[in-house]
């Protein structure tokens, strides 16, 4: 039975993962249950555990980065589903950090997708879909993305 903080390291001595451990299950009560890093010592990704659950109380169960050390995506989790009750589940972040795209869940059930497109010239235009009904847009050029 696994108990305890197990690590593995890059070639070059740089921690490459995390790992905490309670009973044989991912747990960790006051951080991430497992870390990844880049191989120059940059977090890459955060999971946050209860009782081997995608699962936190007040701030998002994953966070991944890109290598420059800014968040590329969140995501919000109860008991292992989507959930977040005030403001998007899921948010991916351009490499500028902006908001790319959200995503709106309750108890692991899609219900709202809100799109943040076009990144030409700076330019973003917004497109909130409900249901896969457009239901309101902030121009009128706007660049819908397939499946």
């Amino acid at each position: 039975m696994r108990n305890g903080i197990e690590r593995y390291y890059y070639n070059n001595g740089n921690i490459r993962s995390e790992t905490y451990h309670l009973n044989d299950k991912y747990h960790r009560k006051n951080g991430p249950a497992y870390i990844q890093y880049y191989e120059n010592g940059n977090i890459r990704s955060e999971f946050y555990y209860k009782n081997d659950k995608y699962h936190r109380e007040n701030g998002p169960a994953i966070i991944q980065y890109y290598d420059n050390g800014k968040i590329e995506r969140e995501a919000y989790y109860k008991d292992n589903k989507y959930h977040r009750e005030n403001g998007p589940a899921i948010i991916q972040y351009y490499d500028n950090g902006k908001i790319e795209r959200e995503y709106y869940y309750k108890d692991g059930n899609e219900v709202r997708d809100m799109l943040q497109i076009n990144k030409i010239n700076n330019k973003q235009e917004d497109l909130i879909q409900e249901n896969k009904n457009i239901i309101k847009t902030k121009s009128r050029k706007i660049t819908i993305l397939e499946d």
